[in-house]
């Protein structure tokens, strides 16, 4: 029986610290790939181990320190189990684990002089795999990869090829050569993820002083910090989205309730567009000099270069959400899923023009959105095929997982988690499987350029893989073997 949202935060925290059982830990982490607000729970937990290990290197606990907290806060937290409501129980429990982290954290760190990064070397692969469709180039290992979460995935930018990977208490990014697999740098800032980078800087988010969440920019070329940016209120990891670097040297972040531009050269804002009350905040969709963020509540449309806002939609009741919405742009129209308590996610297309809703419908279960020519692609119990201008399905394919769907030369490429798990490859018109790869598992999205496919795995390894001949659009094959 598949574990429910109660049972999984209640170990939550165990399940971060690495502290329970492999087959407890199996479930908790299938549960994790399927749940979006158990994991911004887990990214949460997370965010705070983080912070704790990275302010308390210098401090020494005392003797039997960590056997009187571990009894502690085992009999706090069964005590209020026995007495209390769910959620105060997950709140107190929240607060005992912070106790548990902080003393763990600081017993295994003590009197230990913490070493300068190492970078990892990357292993040569020359095997065919797949029956002669695939060929791994090279892998590269100890990768962070928890379960679902979106805040660890692989981004690829020209020649180099950016990932966040655990070194000791800390995680860190790291940048290599996409042919070779060869270690480019390691940064020295510690990192929470949400990788994004344009030609010069990648950035991403990282613990600040005062418990604040930073962004941060790494110089591409040798990972020194560039600057950084404070958006001021207390860490949380529910509401945060990659950073979108655009033209003309700039970024936009999307965090809880605000928007933020900055100037991509020094970090100082631009703009700063607070939109309050009306629930989670999309990540932001930017055309021209226009900017849209979707709310619970409504549309806005703002200038990219000023914040000022041109025009607000509200919506219709049907129309609003409770949790962060997925949105996508396509020509003159805007395409959005909300969801809410109790009922399946619905999708929604807008006209941007005169801001009618051309069409909608249920979306069982979706998780990513992509839009693309005259169809929009949906990921969730199954992936959809859609009529962008009627909504109507050109074909469905049944696939479990996690991972965004990726489009390229006519190819949509997703992990299917069923079973052993695979990487299949659907022809785009049609929705006929092209090829297949099997025993591969990931949550994170296959990065294809040239003949070259870039896979990071559930155990923490980052594949490149050569598709030959026969892995090419217009073939149907199914892989064999590993």
């Amino acid at each position: 029986m598949a574990m429910g949202c109660r049972e999984v935060r209640q170990d939550i925290e165990g399940f971060v610290l690495g502290a329970l059982p492999p087959a407890r830990e199996a479930e908790i982490g299938a549960h994790l790939a399927e749940c979006p607000d158990c994991r911004a729970a887990e990214e949460h937990c997370r965010l705070l181990l983080c912070e704790i290990k990275r302010t308390a290197d210098k401090v020494t606990p005392e003797p039997d320190w960590e056997r009187t907290v571990r009894s502690a806060v085992a009999a706090g937290i069964q005590a209020e189990r026995r007495q209390s409501h769910v959620r105060r129980v997950f709140a107190v429990v929240g607060s005992m684990a912070a106790l548990l982290l902080i003393s763990l954290t600081l017993w295994s760190i003590a009197d230990r002089t913490v070493n300068p990064p190492q970078i990892k070397t990357a292993t040569k692969k020359d095997s065919a795999i797949g029956g002669g469709l695939v060929s791994e180039r090279w892998r590269y290992e100890s990768v962070r990869a928890a379960p679902g979460s979106v805040a660890d995935g692989v981004i690829v930018q020209g020649a180099s090829m950016y990932l966040l990977r655990d070194d000791e208490a800390v995680s860190c990014v790291v940048a290599i050569d996409t042919a070779t697999g060869a270690p480019r740098w390691q940064s020295e800032c510690p990192s929470l993820g949400y990788l994004a980078a344009d030609r010069s800087r990648v950035f991403c988010l990282a613990s600040g002083g005062s418990r604040t969440l930073d962004l941060v920019a790494l110089d591409a070329s040798d990972g020194k910090v560039l600057w950084r940016y404070s958006q001021g209120a207390p860490h949380r990891l529910q509401g945060a989205c990659h950073p979108i670097p655009l033209e003309d040297d700039r970024v936009c972040w999307t965090i809880h309730s605000t928007i933020h531009m900055l100037d991509a050269k020094t970090g100082k804002p631009i703009w700063t567009r607070p939109i309050a009350d009306e629930g989670p905040l999309s990540s932001a969709a930017v055309k021209g000099e226009d900017l849209y963020v979707v709310t619970g509540r409504g549309l806005h449309c703002l200038k990219a270069d000023s914040g000022d806002e041109s025009w607000r939609e509200r919506f219709a009741e049907e129309m609003c959400g409770q949790a962060q919405p997925l949105i996508a742009l396509a020509g003159k129209r805007i395409y959005f899923v909300q969801t809410r308590l109790g009922a399946a996610p619905k999708l929604f297309c807008m006209d941007l023009d005169t801001r009618e809703v051309i069409w909608k419908r249920s979306v069982s279960g979706a998780r990513f959105l992509l839009a693309a020519g005259e169809k929009i692609y949906v990921r969730g119990r199954r992936i959809l095929a859609l009529d962008s201008r009627t909504g109507e399905t050109q074909w469905a394919y049944s696939a479990a997982g996690c991972n965004p769907l990726t489009l390229v030369d006519g190819l949509l490429y997703f992990v299917d988690t069923n079973k052993h798990g695979s990487l299949v490859a659907l022809a785009q018109r049609t929705g006929r499987k092209a090829w297949e790869l099997p025993d591969i598992r990931s949550c994170d999205a296959f990065t294809k350029i040239g003949n070259t496919g870039y896979i990071k795995t559930r155990d923490g390894i980052v594949h490149a893989l050569v598709l030959c001949s026969a892995a090419q659009p217009g073939l149907e094959a199914t892989a064999n073997g590993r």
